[in-house]
């Protein structure tokens, strides 16, 4: 991390990303982002006008070291014709980056404009009755990392 005020690193990145898009050209800005997780790669691949920028591309953008994230933003249209801002892939506290690193992937969402962002995840459950790649939808969790994320900017 650099000495720089993290604001500054989120407009940054922000504005790197923009570039590589080539957001200015884009006729439909995403209103909705998603953040996949182990084994959801495969959703860009029906995305039509695919716009691909690996995550090494866009400035202080940090690496995922974690198997199955490809590590780039996808622009694309679902087959609804719905454009989508993806990040295929994340950084973990536990890789052993900051809170700020890990989350500034959501910020640059926000200063891009996006306004709902979908996280998944590889949860395991309790329930017997799921199996392997069912949908869950989680309404709480139990945080063990005594660190917050949501910390301010500073």
């Amino acid at each position: 991390m650099t000495n720089k005020n993290l604001y500054t690193i989120v407009k940054e990145s922000s504005a790197s990303l923009k570039t590589k898009l080539k957001w200015n050209t884009l006729k439909a800005k995403p209103k909705v982002a998603l953040v996949l997780g182990s084994g959801l790669g495969h959703f860009t691949e029906n995305l039509t006008d695919k716009r691909v920028v690996p995550y090494k591309n866009v400035k202080h953008q940090p690496q995922s070291g974690v198997s199955g994230h490809a590590g780039q933003w996808v622009y694309g249209k679902t087959t609804q014709g719905h454009p989508v801002l993806v990040a295929q892939g994340r950084v973990h506290f536990y890789e052993g980056r900051s809170l700020f690193m890990i989350t500034l992937a959501i910020r640059m969402m926000k200063e891009l404009g996006l306004e709902h962002v979908i996280l998944t995840n590889d949860a395991g459950s309790v329930n017997l009755n799921f199996k392997p790649g069912d949908l869950m939808l989680m309404d709480d969790h139990i945080y063990l990392q005594f660190h917050s994320p949501l910390q301010g900017i500073g």
